[in-house]
């Protein structure tokens, strides 16, 4: 079921989610925060760990991919991790560091590899939940439950391919039987604003009126975790507000090879963003000091997700 690439992928996430999840058990974590005057990087948590876990995973992917070109957090001030258009590793060594940092489950670990703006081959594992999940362009979307499990079994488990299942994005869903208007009265969305909290948006905004809407003055949210739960069908949908490249990436090709639908838009909703956009995401900012952020939708459904654009486009 899985390509060796994939098998590759496995085995470079299983490393890095074990190590990470035997810190967070331990809770010997050293947290940062990064303070600035502009709203949508203020209370930005760091571990050292998050430098750790992507020069690891850089040097893997270079090594069983023959990958130099790299899009990582971390390339805000390393250059070389920084690389635009072509066939590019994009690498999210820590999403969700807030909830990492106060020990809390919802963290993950996400890696595509793209090839100009189109991932071709993605894994996201969650290490406190025990979920990897893999995709491949062509091939679909699997899943490797490995919560209480050591490294021996997940490597062997990876190989002889155990306990590795095709999904999609109705494997974990639970129907909803009401008879309701709107799609989004019927379904399970997960709603956030991402790194703008929606205390300081108007009370009348978009992120604010939708029918389900998570408050985030803790910054607990995981996109990576979020778009895993779509590809399981254990949400329904989600939108998203104000993400990095690296947050979604491979988060999109488990959505889309399970079965389900993906957007990206610009800040203003002008534009859904192409590939070719895409590609030109970059780690570092603007000469107005801002970062290059979107807004993603996802849906297990193609009536979900046009529901979810109707409601921000406009």
């Amino acid at each position: 079921m899985l390509s060796q690439g994939g098998k590759k992928l496995a085995v470079a996430l299983a490393h890095v989610g074990v190590r990470a999840k035997r810190h967070w058990v331990n809770r010997d974590l050293t947290v940062g925060q990064s303070f600035n005057n502009r709203p949508e990087e203020a209370m930005d948590f760091f571990t050292t760990l998050d430098i750790e876990l992507d020069s690891f995973i850089v040097n893997e992917i270079r090594a069983e991919f023959s990958i130099d070109r790299f899009l990582t957090e971390e390339g805000a001030t390393l250059a070389e991790r920084n690389a635009v258009g072509g066939k590019r590793a994009v690498i999210d060594s820590l999403d969700g560091s807030s909830n990492f940092a106060t020990y809390r489950p919802d963290f993950g670990i996400s890696i595509a590899i793209e090839n100009n703006g189109s991932p071709i081959l993605a894994g996201v594992i969650t290490p406190a939940r025990g979920e990897l999940l893999l995709a491949e362009k062509d091939r679909g979307t699997h899943l490797i439950s490995w919560y209480e499990k050591g490294m021996g079994e997940v490597l062997d488990m990876i190989e002889q391919e155990t306990s590795v299942k095709k999904v999609s994005f109705q494997s974990f869903a639970l129907k909803n039987k009401k008879r309701l208007a709107s799609p989004l009265q019927t379904s399970r969305v997960y709603v956030h604003t991402g790194k703008r909290r929606n205390f300081e948006l108007s009370p009348d905004d978009k992120w604010n009126t939708i029918y389900s809407k998570l408050a985030n003055p803790a910054c607990s949210f995981c996109c990576s975790v979020a778009l895993v739960e779509v590809a399981l069908g254990k949400l329904d949908g989600a939108a998203i507000a104000y993400q990095n490249h690296w947050d979604y990436a491979a988060g999109r090709l488990l959505v889309e090879e399970a079965g389900g639908c993906f957007e990206a838009w610009d800040r203003s909703w002008n534009k859904q963003l192409t590939d070719k956009d895409l590609a030109e995401a970059h780690a570092t900012k603007d000469e107005n000091k801002n970062e290059w952020l979107c807004h993603i939708l996802a849906a297990g459904t193609p009536e979900l997700l046009a529901a979810l654009r109707s409601h921000f486009v406009s």
